[in-house]
């Protein structure tokens, strides 16, 4: 009756150090396909952006930009930083997007020229 409970555990321990060694085998593929990429985006042209402070906000001290999960932070001191390509779209299109939401706040707030002749004439909400 001994004997029994060993080779369970055994083949517990067999199937388990198994599992282990695969997983390890995944983990250094994806790590090796994370470098693969990071090295890509460091070897992409490089954008000149600003980060005016007034954005700080709307994002705080640094822009945190993360594409495929490799993070860049910009930071928002009206300084010139030169950035990866696909990293300066994104920035930029965030960027756009709160001067949008700014202008639609001007726009929202000025009561007085805010009468319509016909509905829907006024576009004070932003199409999502």
């Amino acid at each position: 009756m001994a004997t029994k409970p060993t080779t369970n555990r055994t083949k517990a321990t067999a199937s388990l150090e198994a599992a282990q060694r695969l997983n390890n085998e995944e983990v250094v593929q994806k790590e090796k396909k994370v470098k693969t990429l990071a090295d890509r985006y460091t070897n992409e042209k490089k954008v000149t952006v600003i980060g005016a402070p007034m954005y700080r906000a709307y994002f705080g001290n640094m822009m945190p930009i993360s594409l495929n999960g490799i993070p860049i932070y910009v930071p928002l001191d009206g300084n010139r930083y030169e950035i990866p390509e696909s990293y300066a779209y994104e920035f930029n299109a965030r960027i756009r997007s709160v001067n949008e939401e700014i202008e639609m706040q001007k726009a929202r707030s000025n009561v007085t020229a805010n009468h319509e002749a016909y509905p829907g004439e006024l576009d004070l909400v932003r199409q999502v």
